[in-house]
């Protein structure tokens, strides 16, 4: 700021304004300026874009009139068309010139100069010339001038050039709005831009003037008032030449004169308070005998009860009040003792503190009870102030009282009241409860304790019970066991007959009993209070009892626990209702759970709400795993892992379920996982009043169906095959001897065919025979003493003569060789087991019948080296028409009925069949029989170490795994002995030498399995016994050492073992080998 606006606030105050004009008056001049320059270039722009958009238009209208009056002329030779095209053509060159005198660009030039140059050719050479032709009358000339000059494609393309000069007109005076507009928003900124900037500047400018001005005079105003309250100041020196500056130099001289009478003052003050003091020192002397005065005229008068004492508490003066109060007279007061007011209700205690402290001359305060002269009770808050003389001894007692009876008795009502509130409050916390519990609980013996618990409280018994009389439960609160269950089983007395006819609560007051009395030895009196509960039916279906000993029940006490027995009347009905609900739903569930086929109702969004049993057992999922989501994502996404084209499963699924035509639908599928199923689903939805609950679904396992359906298929297709075979064979040789001439041998040779074949077919019709005379249960049997080995004998002989490839050998450990069995039917046996070892061992090899027995039973082992059995084959392997199905076992042929017939002898003997197999190393068919004819009884008997049986010593320390192996072995006709240690193994070994070991190489303490195999290798009475090491260690190298042939690999099932035993001891004998079975697996 310039020094010449410095001198006064008005000229710095002048410059401000002035600074302000000027800045705002550059700021709007110049976006004045901007803002007119900006639209003068927008309306000179659009003029010209709307003057050439004129031209435009009048170019491209005259052109087209130009043409069409022209082509008027050639069609109709109309020389007023010529005219005006003529006319039209002028204008168009008019056009064209204005145009070319605005400001066009690049492109605009070329697009005009090819229209001036067409329009040109069109006219002065086109136009002259057609012009002639039609003159000359030649309309071929015409139409080839026509079709040479190419001239509805240039008019064509001339009218798009002409399109695109008015599009692009366009397009320029819309970006020229664009243009506009943007200017305008750029605008619009820079004014709200100018417009803060005047706001920041006048801000600036005001916190100026305000540091400047009001600042100074805000301090100068403050250093006033401090100087007019006496404060000692020193004036800031603010170095201005305005009025402000001269302002603070003035008032600083001013109060350095103001300082210095001041200190001239004050010291004639100290002079006059000197003398001050001395004057309200006896002023003081003189209020304080007033205040005294004052004082006791106070008491007397203002105080609600007065009186005054002696030393020897004898009244001496009392105010009316007092007299009032205490309905004493004056005379009969003066000179009594206080004694004669005391109530002794507070007991003495009271009024000895307070001689005590009155005595040591200090005042007492305390609230008394005081009886007045007609012996009603009054309360006062009392002070006893002891006047003391100049020796300290008790001159007189003052007593100020006042009467606060009402307060006293307002307490004691809100007192009770309060209890009251605190009872009130106790039982409706008990009645909340047991409301609460009424309302959500429902187990009824829960329910019965909580109201015998919270009545306790509301009627305040020492003891009750509450019986429901549908199934006498009960619930008891400070009653025995014992006596409850009395109470119960003694319902049937007067009083509950009383209350049964009356329908009311009766009350029975006697004597207490001596356990009621407790340590008391005055006599109580019982009160027993029955009370009925009844249901809506006015049915009584409970009974309360409760005791109280001393006091009799109100009553209030009475209603009110009818009300409650009301409400628990109701919760009773309903618990009641629930559980017969709960059993119906339970006896529901136990119904479809005992339904042979599964059921599953899911509601309208597929969530399953109920289920069985049969469900979860056909589809091998529990549902009541927590982790099993019910919803129709959760279950359907675990059924399709289970089955075969689950696709077309959720398919059905969503359609029964979320569509109405999945209605009344069946679909059958196939369960894969873990065991296979063929599964056939039922839908059907279950509407309530019109409205869809949900979807039913009913599965249904129709295996047994579906493989009896395929067994019929197989039957035709076998009995197609084998009847036909030997059919076609037996009619071929035998038109072959009607028709031809032949000689001797070859008509004995045809003769031998047909009756081999008719053999074929006698005993392929005799096996259908035998097998539906078994079913049937008319299958005789002629039991008598057979010897098993003749019968083996027999059998392989016939085989070793039809079957040279083969090499039959039979072995014998029998004792006993005679069995109850009948003959013939143990001959089919033998031939339909040796003749499918033979079939099914299309190579040739062994075929190794062996017999033993035990004391209970002869066991018959047939081992041969052929294709061997799947595992999953095993178990159907003795059904009617099964035939493994596999293509090279399909050549081999068969009905599938020898097992099956096996099967029936065997078991028609009291006998049990078995198989053991391994895919391409051979099958071992076991079949026992008991000797003797005895029946078998399922408990066989372990014979001793010199058994017929072959004998198996197994080494394992796990005791299940050693019963595991001892069970599946004696099953398959081996006699076992277990050991847990190599030590016990090697010292039995002393007497009884094992057919084969079985070893587990990791043993407890001592000796490991391959210390065993090694000393078992070492010695020469057991170095050629086959060894079967378990482990779950992978030692094939050193198993290699000690002549390791075979691993069996994971996985197999436990009776894996025994058929590689059983292959090894039949086919190999004993030649030391050393088998290897991972024990995990077992």
């Amino acid at each position: 700021m310039p020094k010449f606006f410095k001198q006064t606030i008005r000229l710095q105050f002048l410059f401000v304004m002035l600074f302000l004009f000027f800045v705002a008056v550059i700021g709007v001049t110049t976006l004045l300026i901007v803002e007119s320059e900006v639209r003068g270039n927008y309306i000179n722009e659009r003029e010209r874009l709307t003057k050439e958009a004129r031209i435009i238009e009048n170019i491209e209208e005259n052109y087209n009139n130009m043409v069409l009056r022209s082509r008027g002329y050639l069609s109709f030779e109309s020389e007023s068309e010529l005219q005006k095209s003529r006319e039209a053509y002028k204008e168009l060159s008019a056009s064209i010139e204005q145009f070319k005198q605005l400001d066009i660009n690049a492109k605009e030039q070329q697009l005009i100069y090819q229209l001036e140059e067409y329009i040109d050719e069109y006219y002065n050479e086109l136009l002259p010339q057609a012009v002639e032709y039609v003159n000359q009358g030649n309309e071929d000339a015409l139409q080839d001038l026509a079709s040479s000059s190419n001239g509805t494609a240039s008019v064509n393309q001339l009218l798009n050039d002409t399109q695109q000069l008015v599009d692009e007109n366009e397009s320029a005076l819309h970006q020229s709005n664009e243009a506009f507009l943007d200017d305008n928003y750029i605008l619009n900124i820079y004014v709200i831009a100018f417009v803060v900037f005047m706001f920041i500047l006048l801000t600036m400018v005001t916190r100026k003037m305000y540091r400047d001005i009001a600042y100074p005079l805000q301090e100068l105003s403050a250093t006033t008032e401090r100087l007019a309250d006496g404060a000692h100041l020193n004036l800031p020196n603010y170095n201005r030449v305005d009025e402000i500056g001269t302002l603070s130099v003035s008032f600083s001289e001013m109060a350095e004169t103001i300082q210095e009478r001041e200190s001239e003052l004050q010291a004639h003050n100290e002079e006059l308070q000197a003398q001050q003091d001395e004057l309200t020192e006896q002023q003081e002397r003189l209020e304080d005998s007033y205040n005294e005065i004052k004082t006791l005229n106070t008491a007397i008068s203002e105080a609600a009860i007065v009186a005054i004492s002696d030393p020897q508490g004898k009244i001496t003066f009392v105010n009316d009040k007092f007299c009032e109060i205490t309905q004493y007279s004056e005379n009969e007061l003066i000179g009594s003792p206080h004694t004669l007011l005391q109530s002794r209700s507070l007991g003495q205690t009271i009024y000895d503190n307070m001689i005590e402290r009155l005595r040591l001359g200090q005042i007492w305060k305390g609230e008394v009870q005081n009886q007045s002269k007609d012996g009603s009770k009054y309360w006062v808050d009392t002070t006893i102030v002891p006047y003391l003389d100049e020796n300290g001894d008790v001159e007189k007692y003052i007593s100020i009282q006042f009467d606060i009876t009402l307060i006293k008795n307002a307490e004691t009502d809100l007192k009770q009241m309060l209890e009251e509130s605190n009872r009130t409050k106790a039982r409706l916390q008990d009645y909340n409860e047991m409301n609460h519990a009424l309302s959500i609980t429902l187990d009824k013996g829960e329910l019965m304790n909580t109201i015998v618990t919270q009545l306790t409280g509301i009627l305040q018994f020492e003891k009750g019970l509450i019986i429901e009389l549908h199934e006498y439960e009960y619930a008891s609160i400070g009653v025995s066991e014992q006596d409850a269950e009395r109470l119960v089983n003694h319902l049937d007395n007067s009083v509950m007959l009383r209350i049964k006819e009356t329908g009311q609560s009766h009350v029975i007051k006697r004597s207490a009993l001596p356990d009621e009395q407790g340590y008391l030895d005055d006599s109580l009196i019982s009160y027993d209070l029955y009370a009925p509960v009844f249901n809506p039916e006015e049915d009584i279906i409970g009974v309360f009892v409760c005791t109280r000993i001393g006091s009799d029940y109100a009553d209030d006490e009475l209603k009110e626990l009818e009300g409650i027995l009301n409400q628990v009347s109701l919760a009773l009905d309903k618990i009641l209702l629930y559980e017969e609900t709960e059993n119906n739903r339970q006896l529901n569930q136990n119904i479809i759970d005992n339904v042979n086929e599964g059921i599953q109702f899911v509601d309208e969004e597929g969530r399953i709400v109920q289920y069985n049993e049969k469900l979860c057992e056909y589809l091998y999922i529990d549902m009541k795993d927590a982790h099993i989501d019910h919803s129709f994502e959760g279950w359907s996404s675990i059924l399709i892992t289970r089955v075969r084209n689950d696709a077309e499963l959720v398919r059905f699924f969503k359609e029964a379920i979320f569509t109405e035509s999945g209605t009344g639908t069946m679909h059958r599928y196939e369960v894969e996982q873990p065991f296979k199923r063929i599964m056939e689903v039922y839908a059907e939805t279950i509407y309530s009043n019109e409205y869809k609950l949900g979807t039913l679904f009913v599965h249904r396992d129709i295996t047994e169906q579906y493989e009896v359906d395929q067994m019929k298929s197989e039957l035709v297709s076998t009995v197609s095959h084998e009847l036909r075979t030997p059919l076609a064979s037996v009619l071929g040789y035998t038109e072959l001897m009607l028709k031809r001439d032949l000689t001797p041998e070859r008509r004995n040779r045809y003769i031998s065919t047909i009756h081999k074949e008719a053999n074929r077919l006698t005993n392929l019709i005799n096996d259908f025979l035998d097998l539906q005379r078994m079913e049937s249960g008319s299958q005789s049997y002629e039991f008598q003493q057979t010897d098993v080995i003749a019968i083996a004998h027999e059998v392989i002989e016939g085989f070793q003569v039809n079957h040279p490839h083969h090499e039959f050998e039979l072995q014998s450990r029998l004792s006993h060789a005679w069995i109850a069995a009948d003959r013939e039917k143990l001959v089919q046996v033998y031939t339909n087991i040796i003749g499918n070892a033979v079939k099914f061992s299309p190579d040739g090899g062994k075929v190794i019948v062996s017999i033993s027995n035990n004391q209970d039973h002869v066991v018959v082992h047939i081992a041969d080296e052929g294709l061997g059995i799947p595992d999953n084959e095993l178990t159907k392997l003795f059904r009617k028409f099964q035939r493994i199905d596999n293509s090279d076992r399909r050549k081999i042929g068969g009905t599938g009925l020898g097992l099956a017939i096996c099967k029936e002898i065997i078991e028609a003997h009291n006998g049990k069949i078995t198989i053991r197999s391994e895919l391409g190393e051979g099958s071992v068919f076991t079949f026992m029989l008991p000797l003797g004819g005895q029946e078998d009884t399922g408990n066989d008997t372990i014979t001793p170490v010199d058994s017929n049986l072959p004998f198996i010593m197994v080494v394992e320390d796990d005791e299940s795994l050693a019963t595991l192996l001892q069970d599946e072995l004696q099953d398959a006709g081996f006699y076992v002995r277990s050991y847990s240690s190599g030590e016990a193994a090697f010292k039995r070994l002393e007497h009884y030498t094992p057919d084969a070991f079985v070893i587990d190489l990791m043993l407890g303490e001592g000796m490991n399995g391959w210390d065993i195999v090694e000393q078992l290798k070492n010695r020469d009475d057991t170095k050629s016994i086959p060894i079967f090491i378990s482990t779950a260690l992978d030692e094939r190298q050193r198993g290699e050492t000690l002549g390791v042939e075979h691993y069996l690999t994971k996985p197999y099932p436990p009776n894996k073992l025994a058929t590689v035993i059983l292959q090894t001891l039949l086919t190999n004998e004993k030649q030391g080998q050393i088998l290897i079975a991972d024990k995990s697996e077992l």
